[in-house]
Parts: C-alpha cells; sequence; structure tokens
C-alpha cells in the first residue's frame, strides 16, 4: 500500500477557518468550568519556602487498560504502565461478554484466568489501578456485538435471564470497586444486531437491569459514531441519539451520564470531508448534548496518523488532538475524555 501524505490545509480546513472563535471559546470555558478558588492556612508562622504542588484533579483523563497482559516482552509492558500512570487518572475494565466469558457458566474474573489478547481479566485491572490511585471504568455490560456464541441456543425469555445473570455476576463481584459501568452501548446505532444477537427491547431491559443490580453506581449510556456525529449531518438535533437518550430519560430509565463516542473513521483521502472535523457541527453536537444538564463524557476515541513515521500526518495529528481535547475540556458538563 502506497503512503498518502494527508493535506494539511484540507484537513484542517474548518479548524483554521475557526481558530479564533475555538480559542475564545475554550479559553472562557476552561476559566469558567475547570478553574476553581481555594484557600490554604499555615498554621506555623515563620519564613520557610513552601512550595504547593497540584497532584490530581477532578476531571478524568482517561484510557483503555486493554493492553495489560498482553505485551510479548516485559520490557514493552513496564514502559506501558510507566506512560499510562504518568498520562491518565482513569483506566478502561473490559467486559466484553464473548471474552468474559467464552465458556457458559465461566467468567474470566480472577488473575489466573485463561489470557485473551486485549481482554485482561477485571482483577488484573483493578490491581493495577489500586496500585497506581488510578480510577475504573467498567465497559460495557449490554451490547449488541462481543455477544458468547453460546447464548445463540437460547429463546428469548431464557437469554433475558441469562443476561440478568451475568448483571447479577458483576455488580456482586465489582459493584463497589468500579465506581461507573457503560451499562448500555451503541444501541442507537446498531439496534438491529441486537435484535438478532439478543432480543427485540435488549437496551431498555439493560437500562432497568442497571437499575436494580446497580443502584449506587453511575450509569451510563454510551453511543457510537453513527447515531451523533454522522447522523448530525443528516438530522441535525434529531439525531437517534439525542431521540433515543430523550426517549429513555423520558420512560424514566437510570441513565445518570451520556457517553459520545468519537472515532475518526474512514479512509486517509476522505479525512478533509470527515463530518468529525467539522468545527461548527461539533460545537453544536457539544451544545445538544450539554443541555441534558448530565455529566458527559468522549468515551472512546481514535484520530489516526494513518501511517506511522509520516512527519506531515503525525503533526496533522497532534494538532487535531490539542484542539479537539481542549474543546473537549471546555466543555460544561465533560466529565471525562477516555479511551
Amino acid at each position: 500500500m502506497d503512503v498518502i501524505t494527508l493535506d494539511k490545509e484540507k484537513v484542517l480546513k474548518s479548524f483554521i477557518e475557526n481558530k479564533e472563535i475555538l480559542e475564545k471559546r475554550n479559553a472562557e470555558g476552561i476559566e469558567k468550568y475547570r478553574k476553581g478558588d481555594f484557600t490554604i492556612k499555615f498554621a506555623n508562622a515563620g519564613k520557610k519556602k513552601i512550595t504547593v504542588k497540584q497532584k490530581k484533579h477532578k476531571f478524568l483523563f482517561g484510557c483503555t487498560a486493554f493492553m495489560l497482559n498482553s505485551f510479548e516482552k516485559e520490557e514493552k509492558e513496564a514502559i506501558f504502565k510507566e506512560k499510562f500512570v504518568r498520562l491518565f487518572n482513569q483506566a478502561v475494565v473490559p467486559f466484553y461478554w464473548e471474552d468474559l466469558e467464552p465458556q457458559e457458566g465461566q467468567v474470566r474474573f480472577s488473575k489466573d484466568s485463561e489470557n485473551i489478547y486485549r481482554r485482561p481479566a477485571p482483577d488484573i485491572v483493578l490491581e493495577f489501578c489500586k496500585e497506581y490511585g488510578i480510577e475504573p471504568k467498567g465497559h460495557c455490560l449490554t451490547w449488541n456485538r462481543s455477544v458468547p456464541e453460546w447464548l445463540q441456543k437460547y429463546d428469548v425469555e431464557q437469554k433475558k435471564r441469562i443476561l440478568e445473570r451475568r448483571f447479577k455476576e458483576i455488580a456482586e463481584a465489582y459493584a463497589d470497586k468500579i465506581p461507573s459501568f457503560d451499562i448500555v452501548n451503541e444501541s442507537a446505532s446498531n439496534y438491529n444486531f441486537g435484535r438478532k444477537s439478543l432480543f427485540e427491547g435488549y437496551d431498555e431491559y439493560g437500562l432497568q437491569l442497571g437499575g436494580k443490580y446497580f443502584p449506587k453506581n453511575i450509569k451510563i449510556l454510551n453511543e457510537t459514531i453513527g447515531a451523533i456525529w454522522k447522523d448530525y449531518v443528516r438530522k441535525g438535533k434529531y439525531m437517534a441519539f439525542n431521540l433515543l437518550l430523550k426517549a429513555f430519560l423520558d420512560k424514566g430509565y437510570p441513565i445518570d451520564e451520556i457517553g459520545l463516542q468519537y472515532h475518526v473513521f474512514g479512509y486517509a483521502q476522505d479525512l478533509g470531508v470527515n463530518p468529525f472535523l467539522n468545527v461548527e457541527n461539533m460545537l453544536d453536537i457539544l451544545e445538544i448534548f450539554n443541555a441534558y444538564h448530565l455529566p458527559m463524557h468522549i468515551s472512546e476515541i481514535t484520530i489516526p496518523s494513518y501511517w506511522g513515521g509520516n512527519e506531515v500526518n503525525e503533526e496533522i495529528q497532534a494538532t487535531i488532538t490539542e484542539a479537539l481535547y481542549k474543546t473537549w475540556f471546555a466543555t460544561e458538563h465533560m466529565k471525562s475524555i477516555v479511551w
């Protein structure tokens, strides 16, 4: 495959045209929403020099911990951990059903479970989090993909009972250890997959189970790109996830927070017209979900350079990443940026 060098002006066109608007908006938002006043009282008088250093912050910058125990060499594992701890204060714990329970009734919770690439057992991730003071987040309990093959031999009522058993087991093991979970994942974009792999209304049933088994945990409704950024181009505020979220809240389902995925998928040559890289659209979408007055998360992220080692592409990737992170960080109800 030939290496394509991205057209910087084309890819960054919207960021360049809206540079002043974005900088003003982000500076004001960060000042207003991410800062606060505090008072320090010194008990002892004297002339000693005092140094004050902020050790942690409330905002969550996170990453998946999926690569724990997945490197072939210990040196790479050590580098991964060192960089993770230096950069992030939240880690995503994988609860993908087909990998967590590859054989019916045999869940991979413990450290001595069979190792699966990029799917470390939850206990491995939690041990890492505890050692370094990192907040864990569970992902994901109800999803139309990653459904184990063995489930397909059951009818709808049996599937419901088994899904409830899954919630119960995870809650008993981790509800007191993991503050937040993506309870339902990607049902606005890929509902039809769930109708086949699970059952009709699986997303609403998952939300009900979340309320039953995780009453004290933060319950997140997480959605992927098709029902948000792509759908907005065609439907504006009537994008699928906005309509679904409103409907679920109107029904009283226990949704505490909102997860917005941001995977910039597509071919390199199309990146300049990618719907994700339109600043005006992005700001409007953020305001639409900000209006719910619920904590929000940029919950999954892909910002590609396409070919590693291409300096121009990596410079563009860095510019986009910085602009996006500042914009998300400056949004009033944004709570985390993770993946």
